[in-house]
């Protein structure tokens, strides 16, 4: 999918978050190369988070920087929904992300 100029994938992966160890859950809304969106059910509590991302296959460490929040109205579960972009990610996720876009 191609939005905004660049190319993301809507894929879905559980994910933990936190400011120092990731302890919070979390979901996946789509990844790109750039950063990625997801929602949860707290907000995070800094600006500099470090999230955990469960791939399936292997784990995915990140240290991304918030962009934005939104507050969902009428969520049961996952009441924000969070845009963060990348500040530190490993080789493997951007391989991953280019996978899951272009095949």
């Amino acid at each position: 999918m191609k939005e905004r100029g660049f190319m993301r994938s809507k894929k879905s992966f559980a994910l933990r978050y936190g400011s120092v160890v990731p302890t919070e859950n979390g979901e996946t809304l789509d990844l790109s190369h750039r950063g990625l969106c997801f929602r949860c059910n707290s907000m995070p509590p800094s600006r500099e988070i470090v999230v955990r991302m469960d791939t399936g296959d292997k784990v995915v460490d990140l240290i991304v920087r918030q962009k934005w929040i939104q507050e969902l109205a009428n969520a049961r579960y996952n009441r924000y929904k969070i845009g963060v972009e990348l500040v530190q990610a490993p080789k493997n996720y951007h391989r991953m992300v280019q996978k899951l876009v272009y095949h």
